[in-house]
């Protein structure tokens, strides 16, 4: 590949040594074959094929140095004599026609090559400049591909939780706030799909567990979670999601489940339980089911907000005399 690129003097190296090669070729067979005098007497003469395949191939230089060794080796030491009665011109004209004829073909078919050469290398440069548009059109598409993949995802997902709450409401039908913790289990295996979870009643002590589904005989998990458990502390003191997603959640949650969240009174913000999923599919554990999660949690709170509030109402109805109820006599 170097010897290709490499040029002495502007001259391609590889046409020169192209150009000797062919030269001495021709010599040999015509020391072996021929009269031994250079081909003086055939026509055409032989040099041209190296004259036309080196300026065709390689361009005006190259055909020109080819024209210039091709006549030093076919009158070095081999200039015919002057015929008797032929006058000094004709005699140079018939010396010079035939090194005139190659230098004019080697600067025809160099310029040829010229144009080619420029018209090929503009080709080259419109195939990269295309390449680079395909590949950028086909990364493009790629992207946009997967866009769609992760947008036809997302909006599965937001369907997911849409009917999931949908379904849970359906099932929260019950005003009395007693009921609801017992029927939460139903929510929570309509909206997220478990494999164990568990209901706590938040209590003076901390939580006790009202509900626990999937639980065997192996499990560790805590029935009650004292005031001093960090899972217990950190409901009571900042109520949130609690997630082992999150490093920070890691060392609150351990090994007693991967989500865990509050259930409060969102009138008075006291806090009344806790919904903790231990084990679910593994796929499961996804942004979308987080969000069902807390859905779920502030769903139950809400109900049981507006449950104590209808129970109340009830009571104030009761306790208060009818206004038609006629007095006695």
């Amino acid at each position: 590949m170097e010897l290709m690129t490499r040029k002495v003097f502007g001259i391609r190296l590889i046409a020169l040594l192209e150009t000797i090669f062919l030269l001495f070729l021709l010599l040999a067979i015509d020391q072996i074959f021929g009269s031994s005098n250079r081909f003086l007497n055939v026509h055409p003469h032989p040099f041209w094929i190296v004259i036309l395949l080196v300026s065709a191939q390689y361009g005006t230089p190259e055909g020109i140095i080819a024209v210039v060794l091709s006549t030093l080796l076919l009158y070095a030491g081999n200039v015919p004599p002057q015929p008797i009665g032929q006058s000094l011109f004709d005699y140079q004209v018939q010396l010079a026609i035939l090194p005139v004829g190659w230098l004019i073909a080697a600067f025809i078919l160099g310029q040829i090559n010229r144009r080619l050469t420029g018209r090929t290398e503009g080709l080259e440069q419109q195939l990269t400049h295309s390449r680079k548009e395909s590949e950028t059109i086909t990364a493009a598409y790629g992207d946009l591909k997967k866009s769609k993949e992760t947008l036809e995802i997302h909006l599965a997902g937001e369907r997911k939780t849409a009917v999931a709450i949908f379904n849970a409401f359906k099932v929260l039908e019950t005003l009395k706030p007693t009921e609801l913790i017992f029927k939460m289990d139903q929510v929570v295996k309509i909206a997220l799909n478990p494999i164990k979870f568990s209901i706590y009643e938040a209590g003076l002590e901390g939580f006790e567990v009202a509900v626990a589904h999937g639980w065997t005989d192996t499990d560790n998990y805590l029935s009650r979670y004292p005031a001093q458990h960090p899972l217990a502390k950190c409901m009571l003191e900042t109520p949130r999601i609690v997630c082992v997603i999150n490093k920070d959640d890691e060392s609150i949650i351990k090994d007693q489940g991967l989500i865990a969240g509050p259930l409060f009174d969102l009138t008075t913000g006291k806090l009344f339980g806790m919904l903790k999923i231990e084990a679910m599919d593994p796929l499961g554990l996804t942004l979308s089911n987080l969000e069902i999660f807390k859905s779920v949690c502030e769903l139950v709170s809400l109900k049981y907000t507006n449950a104590l509030r209808f129970s109340e109402m009830q009571r104030n109805n009761s306790d208060t005399p009818s206004p038609y109820v006629r007095p006695s006599a």
